[in-house]
């Protein structure tokens, strides 16, 4: 199968055309194996269009230079509605949404969270959660994050 830097390298332009702002690119196993893209684009929200339409141009520039004889599935997807924030502008351009957030050390009695991303200043979050009825504010400090991610409220 080709390589994925050279997937990544090839359909960059596609992906900028697309005003996609993150992908990720990995092989999954099967018989044939998958080589699956994770799409997000802050503007346009990631929707069974978009990816249907980016994997149609991605499937034409693999086209092009794919020369392995090994047959492979392409998938083009969304990250999902509970997607992992990997930085700090990530964090930032999704304050007021809901968020799962894991602590590496607890803080106050829980080392899981879930509640609404107030703010990020100063390398600290803070987040505005439920406490049975009580409305409280959490300000964790990043480096005692193990995982943020955004969350569906049900």
């Amino acid at each position: 199968m080709i390589s994925i830097e050279s997937v990544r390298t090839a359909i960059e332009p596609v992906l900028q055309d697309n005003d996609i702002s993150k992908s990720t690119i990995r092989t999954l196993g099967g018989n044939p194996p998958v080589l699956e893209i994770s799409i997000y684009s802050k503007n346009n929200k990631v929707d069974l269009d978009l990816c249907e339409k980016v994997s149609r141009e991605i499937s034409a520039v693999l086209d092009q230079i794919d020369d392995a004889q090994e047959a492979y599935m392409l998938d083009v997807c969304s990250y999902g509605a509970e997607r992992e924030l990997e930085s700090s502008d990530e964090i930032r351009e999704n304050i007021g949404s809901y968020i799962h957030v894991e602590l590496i050390n607890p803080q106050k009695g829980f080392d899981k969270l879930e509640g609404y991303l107030d703010s990020l200043e100063n390398d600290e979050l803070t987040v505005s959660y439920m406490d049975k009825t009580a409305k409280r504010k959490a300000v964790i400090k990043l480096d005692n994050v193990k995982l943020i991610r955004l969350a569906v409220k049900l």
